[in-house]
């Protein structure tokens, strides 16, 4: 687990109310422990990526982070079960505090929720991001990366841009020629 922050919402509380806190087991167990009877929860990055979730009166439901849900988190929620250890109050962070933070590219597959294997995740976490070409839109400009490929089954033409403003890849827009008939291909 790389991230230095976390922040939690259940299904109580609206997006604006999320309680950000340092990612210590510690914290991300007090958590899930005050949220127990909400019918749902999330912990995720600060730009949103999903850490992990839970469902009403279960600590831990989903986590793509296998190794740091078997090695520090599950052993810390039984030693708190069986009253071995006693949880810190959790400590929750001012978003003030965090002018200028970015959190990195999470370290576990926070594409699991997209159907993406680890092995894809990985892939795509080791990939250097593309030439890109800047697009001005909406007042801002966006470093667009442009793939060509096939479009539908008459396989003809089709230019994806995609977005790597916030150092990832996520889908623009689409520009397709789509003709009334089959393309021979060349």
């Amino acid at each position: 687990m790389n991230q230095e922050y976390l922040k939690g919402i259940h299904s109580e509380m609206c997006s604006r109310e999320a309680i950000i806190f340092q990612a210590t087991e510690n914290n991300i167990i007090s958590f899930l422990k005050n949220s127990l009877f909400a019918e749902r929860s999330e912990i995720r990055t600060l730009d949103g990526k999903r850490f992990l979730t839970t469902i009403k009166g279960k600590w831990i439901d989903i986590c793509p982070d296998r190794i740091y849900l078997e090695e520090k988190l599950k052993p810390l929620i039984l030693a708190v079960k069986e009253g071995r250890k006693m949880l810190l109050p959790l400590k929750q962070i001012k978003v003030e505090q965090l002018e200028g933070y970015r959190p990195p590219i999470p370290d576990w597959n926070y594409f699991f929720w997209l159907g993406c294997s680890d092995e894809e995740y990985e892939n795509f976490r080791k990939q250097q991001k593309p030439k890109t070409v800047m697009y001005e839109a909406f007042g801002e400009k966006f470093p667009i990366q442009l793939k060509v490929d096939k479009y539908s089954i008459t396989g003809n033409l089709a230019i994806e841009m995609v977005n790597w403003k916030h150092r990832y890849p996520s889908s623009w827009a689409a520009l397709t020629v789509d003709l009334n008939e089959v393309c021979e291909k060349d």
